[in-house]
């Protein structure tokens, strides 16, 4: 079995994006929650343009789509982390902060001055 250098590349990609799957679902606490499947939502869209990049089945143009999909994906996974944080504030009895837009003491008196 003679493999070349690509081939080894590819090889250790898939290696790596196994370990990376089975890792996460032993780590991963009981339920699904928004983090859990931003974290996923990362690993498979990374793992996947690994594995078609050391493959060679992405041209030139089709690496611009895959990074636009992927670009997508981080602000996706990024809004679920950062939705979970406010999430977390609101169920502790937190109040939302307030704009100090024009008329607006900040107070709550009401004076527009």
């Amino acid at each position: 079995m003679d493999l070349e250098f690509q081939e080894w590349v590819l090889v250790s990609v898939v290696a790596i994006n196994l370990v990376a799957l089975i890792g996460f679902f032993f780590t991963k606490q009981s339920g699904f929650s928004s983090s859990s499947t931003s974290t996923l939502l990362l690993l498979l869209v990374v793992g996947s343009g690994g594995i078609l990049l050391a493959s060679g089945s992405l041209p030139g143009e089709l690496r611009q789509v895959f990074a636009n999909i992927f670009f997508a994906v981080i602000g996706f996974a990024g809004g679920l982390y950062a939705g979970r944080g406010t999430a977390s504030r609101k169920q502790a009895g937190g109040e939302a902060p307030t704009s100090g837009g024009a008329g607006d003491a900040g107070d709550g008196s009401g004076f527009a001055g």
